[in-house]
């Protein structure tokens, strides 16, 4: 089975620069908290998503903080 190669871009997570229902995966990690609008940049993401598309939005979990160590 071939793995597609990686696209990775910077970009203004409130226009992306990808046509709509393009991607097949969408990520934003540690960036929504961030920003003043995050309902922009999720409308976006949903745009781009061809549908199927999967989006992880991962954020800060700073009330847990865990160490594996053998």
């Amino acid at each position: 089975r071939r793995v597609p190669e990686a696209d990775l871009r910077r970009a203004d997570a409130r226009a992306l620069p990808f046509p709509d229902a393009s991607l097949h995966g969408y990520r934003a990690d540690k960036v929504l908290h961030t920003l003043d609008e995050p309902d922009a940049a999720l409308r976006e993401a949903r745009r781009v998503l061809a549908p199927g598309g999967r989006a992880v939005l991962v954020g800060q979990d700073w009330d847990t903080f865990v160490i594996d160590s053998a």
